[in-house]
């Protein structure tokens, strides 16, 4: 079983009284009153998966029987709402399911040829939260990401260009920085408005506002920043 990262909690009670846990190679509800127990997720023993840091939402990768550095299908499970949803690779693509951050999943998408040995060089970066609404498309023309993880407040990766018959080359690491709930600092995308139209200036914390140079700003709370 190829847990993505230990989280404090395998286990998870939502507000109907159902009992969620791993066990063996399965995900397992069990009814309060009758304890009535039903297996509701299966395959965790051959497939990397991933467990929300409340233990609410699930995620198992279905690893492609043509190239198992990559995933074909990713399945989510939401312990709450007893909803079973997939995400599926388009034609000539992978996807590999990196973890979750808080409730959010995270996963990779990227062409099947930009695969070397074992490693996945991806060209975007998902996040979406429990009902597969996106939060966040990371991506940059011409760069790719791998060595991707979840830690505590986001994302870890690191981006590669083509180095001709090298492959790919690193260039440097980054990160993908989540709101911070707890201690309500949210981020902000800033804009000023120029002939009716918008234009980004930056991401950051609402503390960074400047007006002083009289150009109105348009300010959109998001979820996560990059560094």
């Amino acid at each position: 079983m190829k847990r993505l990262r230990k989280r404090r909690r395998e286990s998870y009670l939502n507000d109907n009284g159902e009992f969620f846990t791993v066990s063996g190679s399965s995900l397992f509800r069990t009814e309060g009153e009758n304890l009535k127990t039903d297996q509701v997720v299966e395959g965790l023993s051959d497939s990397p998966y991933s467990v929300s840091d409340k233990g609410s939402a699930f995620a198992v990768a279905q690893i492609s029987k043509e190239n198992k550095a990559v995933a074909d299908k990713i399945i989510t499970y939401d312990c709450n709402a007893n909803a079973t949803k997939e995400i599926t690779s388009a034609n000539g693509e992978g996807l590999i399911l990196i973890g979750h951050t808080d409730e959010d999943l995270v996963y990779g998408k990227g062409a099947l040829e930009n695969v070397v040995g074992d490693k996945f060089y991806m060209d975007e970066i998902r996040v979406v939260d429990k009902d597969g609404k996106e939060k966040i498309s990371y991506k940059n023309e011409g760069i790719y990401y791998s060595d991707v993880s979840v830690y505590d407040n986001g994302i870890k990766y690191k981006e590669f260009s083509r180095d001709g018959e090298a492959g790919f080359k690193e260039i440097k690491e980054g990160r993908i920085v989540a709101k911070d709930e707890e201690k309500n600092n949210p981020f902000y995308v800033y804009y000023e408005t120029e002939t009716g139209k918008r234009k980004q200036l930056k991401i950051g914390f609402e503390s960074y506002v400047n007006t002083d140079d009289g150009n109105p700003l348009i300010i959109t709370e998001c979820d996560y920043m990059t560094r």
